[in-house]
């Protein structure tokens, strides 16, 4: 054990008396980062945040048997928005030493253009009898609304409505649990009615790690996802449809500390037909996406998608909205 651990394990004993939620801070939101939302800084990107931290303790007989605390961080991402998490942590206790059992977080995302979304995401841990962590896994649900725009009148017009369902699949790397894929389904609507859907998306992820020094550090993140618009159908009836294969790679010193993103070019690419102004059409896609390295996280900066376009030979056109085929929309209240 290095001195910095050391030193960390002397100022949370002593906040066990003191309650200096500065050092709690510091431990339970390094535990968060570490093992709940593996992953997160590279999708939240946080410019600038503020946290508070309550942390309950429960003795018997002087014995700490339990534990347990809310994490309420405010801040702006690095896409601009504003958002506000709410994490509630609970403990179990396995031989007499309190342990992280559960983490379930609420989000709440809102951005310059209107587009405004929610979020609820929970992480369960499990233990052997020795209090050795064994495995975890974790689900999230998304609802929000897309950007605002005007109607011929100059009138705002709220976005579309859409929400989303995402299962996490762990795997334990270098005694942490690490996110190694998940999967999200996700709907789009016209309005919170969910009367009528208007497209739908299915996305698969996974994740690669290295070990620097012996904490992992994510390498790879690659994503193939499928959309369908379900306002442009084909003269064959088929909804126009986008398909995504990404990669993004992280680089890093000797140290740990990440240095370099980037999106290999030959490696992000994309086809799909689509309702041109001459009719329809395929096309097939490159994908350049760069970023910038901002106090040790990656930014997304840019993005930029080439198409090669070939026409179809006919103009097609709407053809109804029925909704999708073989999968019905999840019913959540929330």
């Amino acid at each position: 054990m290095n001195n910095k651990k050391l030193k960390q394990k002397t100022l949370f004993r002593k906040e066990v008396k003191k309650m200096k939620k500065t050092v709690l801070i510091l431990l339970t939101l390094g535990l968060l980062l570490g093992m709940t939302f593996l992953g997160s800084a590279y999708a939240l990107e946080p410019l600038e945040s503020t946290s508070h931290t309550e942390i309950w303790y429960t003795y018997e007989n002087g014995i700490l048997i339990d534990q347990g605390g809310t994490i309420t961080t405010n801040g702006v991402d690095g896409q601009g928005a504003d958002y506000a998490v709410v994490t509630t942590l609970t403990y179990e206790t396995i031989n007499n030493k309190p342990v992280l059992a559960n983490s379930y977080s609420e989000t709440h995302s809102v951005h310059d253009d209107g587009s405004e979304s929610w979020s609820q995401r929970t992480t369960d841990y499990v233990y052997n009898e020795k209090g050795m962590l064994t495995e975890a896994d974790g689900t999230s649900y998304t609802k929000g609304y897309g950007a605002d725009t005007l109607d011929e009148d100059g009138n705002e017009i709220r976005g579309g409505f859409y929400d989303s369902n995402a299962d996490q699949t762990y795997e334990l790397i270098q005694g942490e649990a690490q996110v190694v894929s998940s999967k999200t389904i996700q709907y789009s609507y016209i309005d919170d009615t969910k009367e009528t859907v208007t497209g739908s998306s299915e996305s698969t992820t996974t994740y690669e790690y290295d070990v620097i020094l012996g904490v992992a550090r994510l390498k790879t993140i690659t994503s193939d996802s499928h959309g369908e618009d379900k306002t442009n159908y084909d003269p064959s009836g088929n909804p126009a449809i986008a398909d995504q294969h990404t990669v993004t790679v992280y680089e890093y010193n000797a140290v740990g500390s990440l240095i370099n993103a980037f999106s290999p070019e030959e490696e992000c690419v994309g086809n799909g037909t689509q309702l041109g102004s001459n009719g329809w059409e395929t096309y097939t896609s490159t994908i350049e996406t760069t970023y910038g390295i901002w106090n040790g996280i990656a930014l997304r900066l840019g993005y930029y998608e080439d198409k090669v376009i070939v026409p179809m030979g006919s103009d097609g056109g709407p053809t109804g909205n029925p909704p999708p085929i073989g999968i019905d929309p999840p019913i959540v209240t929330w």
